[in-house]
């Protein structure tokens, strides 16, 4: 049966200073339970919490994993469940280089209505299915034998774009899995460009790094602000990059770039340094257009500048929207007085402070990180294009920034990153969502605000965890492309189930909380799947 794409997002509530870019995120439980209909306004009212913490926080220890409980029993009869109310949270989370700031203390909750119960059990014969269909993955550690992956080839077959996900922001298996998915898709399937939820200007460094230039690779990634990618897993994938295209012969060689937007400053001050070159007189032109927008282009007052009354922002937008409009009409003398690529760049470091402006002018909640993912969404694409007709480009996020959730929802429905490539891309698009059972990660403690190591409480019996356990894999892949939605094998899979769905900020009180309701088909074209996980390992600071 041809599957169809329909999918409600929940309402969601950003957090300012260290969180930005985190929302709460909880796909639709069942019908006539869960959050708002999409395109209801956030829960109003909420106070934001206060300035960061100057403590800088300790590596967190990393855990092992607990022993591993009996499955839950196949044979068990079908109960329900309900969802329960879901309270505004972070997901896909992005921190900055200033430390993160406790939350509110008493959060506004998200209204529910009545529930729909869903069934918590899989039926043995849906475990059946999962066994035999369910492909093993011998390792989670890179560097190795990569035979295991060899349907990966069927799974991606020609596509351009492969999107990785991950379940948390802080879980060294999932990094570690995904170093390996990049080896296998750079080395057996030829893709030629890695890029992370990340900023761009700041990722473009690293590029160059990976190419062979010089430079420390730690400090490097430290500049991209992120604590999440700050660690050795990233750091060790960024080494293999550059060892690879050391040593890579014919082939072609693999960048590195961020397709986020969360840090216009330095696309502003690279714009100022190329006006400068190609136009010296035309330097101050420009400057005078970022000169409203610069006190609010790096630190805390990215965060202040939704503050503004709507008479301060409209004339720093229109700005920012002239010296893109003025570079863009001058293409062909900046061309030639540089070369097509550095136009190209420089034309993207206007559009991306134009995007940073949108998502910083609303500030909060769904509408804010729309813009955000209809922003990354542009920019993987533009990364796409600049690399060439025979480019083909890996992804690294959030579950949620790569869920392909369908296009055919309510009017004025959350349109994730991996939607709006959808819709682009079609089947060239190829997004991989990945879950654990159990085990620890890090995350920002959302009552004292420091970094810390947080062990998942085991997962409830209506979810997607829980199943997948019941294979007794340590580690699986699974197709979910064309999958039957009514047969009693599969229809489990359709969901809606839960599924772990934390970010860079985690609530060990409220655990619960931290589930989405997809129906996994509709988001991902295959899923992983690890039993044990421990928390990334970060970099010194």
């Amino acid at each position: 049966m041809q599957r169809s794409r329909a999918c409600a997002v929940a309402g969601r509530s950003l957090s300012r200073g260290a969180q930005l870019g985190v929302l709460a995120r909880g796909r639709a439980p069942p019908a006539g339970g869960g959050p708002p209909a999409p395109g209801a306004p956030a829960p109003p009212g909420a106070a934001p919490p206060p300035p960061p913490p100057s403590a800088t926080p300790t590596q967190p220890a990393t855990a092992g994993a607990t022993p591993t409980p009996p499955p839950p029993a196949a044979t068990a009869p079908p109960t329900a469940t309900t969802p329960p109310p879901t309270r505004a949270r972070e997901v896909p989370g992005d921190a900055t280089e200033l430390r993160p700031a406790p939350p509110t203390p008493t959060p506004t909750p998200v209204p529910t209505a009545t529930a729909t119960a869903v069934p918590a059990h899989v039926v043995p014969e849906g475990i059946a299915w999962l066994r035999d269909h369910a492909i093993p993955l011998a390792t989670d550690q890179p560097g190795g034998d990569l035979a295991d992956l060899a349907p990966l080839r069927d799974i991606v077959g020609d596509a351009r774009i492969v999107a990785l996900g991950e379940a948390t922001h802080g879980t060294r298996q999932f990094f570690t899995m995904k170093h390996r998915l990049v080896e296998f898709l750079v080395r057996e399937m030829g893709f030629t460009l890695f890029a992370m939820e990340a900023s761009w200007p700041e990722a473009e460094r690293i590029d160059g790094y990976v190419r062979g230039g010089t430079g420390n690779a730690a400090r490097l990634l430290r500049g991209m602000h992120f604590w999440i990618w700050d660690t050795v897993e990233v750091l060790d994938l960024i080494e293999w990059l550059r060892a690879y295209n050391q040593q890579r012969r014919a082939a072609p060689a693999v960048g590195f770039s961020g397709f986020d937007m969360q840090y216009p400053r330095l696309a502003i001050d690279n714009l100022l340094t190329y006006m400068g070159r190609v136009e010296p007189a035309a330097r101050d032109r420009f400057r005078a257009y970022y000169e409203g927008y610069l006190p609010h282009a790096a630190g805390e007052a990215m965060f202040d500048y939704f503050g503004l009354p709507a008479a301060a922002k409209t004339p720093i937008r229109d700005a920012l929207q002239e010296a893109h409009d003025d570079l863009a009409a001058r293409r062909a003398a900046y061309e030639a007085a540089s070369s097509a690529r550095d136009y190209a760049h420089a034309l993207q470091s206007a559009r991306l402070v134009v995007q940073a402006e949108a998502f910083y002018a609303i500030g909060k909640g769904r509408g804010g990180e729309a813009v955000r993912d209809r922003a990354m969404a542009e920019n993987a694409a533009w990364l796409l294009e600049q690399a060439g007709p025979a480019a083909k480009i890996i992804l690294w996020a959030h579950n949620g920034h790569v869920s392909a959730a369908p296009l055919d929802t309510p009017p004025g429905a959350f349109r994730w990153m991996g939607t709006h490539l959808r819709r682009q891309y079609g089947d060239q698009l190829v997004a991989i969502g990945f879950t654990f059972y159990q085990g620890s990660f890090n995350a920002i403690d959302r009552i004292t605000g420091r970094l810390e190591a947080h062990r998942a409480l085991p997962p409830p019996p209506d979810s997607y965890e829980a199943a997948f356990r019941q294979a007794d894999l340590l580690r699986l892949l699974l197709d979910l492309r064309d999958l039957p939605d009514d047969t009693r094998a599969t229809r489990w899979l359709w969901g809606p189930r839960r599924l772990r769905d934390i970010g860079s900020g985690y609530d060990r009180g409220a655990a619960e909380e931290y589930y989405a309701w997809p129906r996994l088909p509709e988001e991902f074209d295959a899923f992983i799947y690890l039993q044990d996980t421990t928390p990334s390992i970060l970099l010194p600071r």
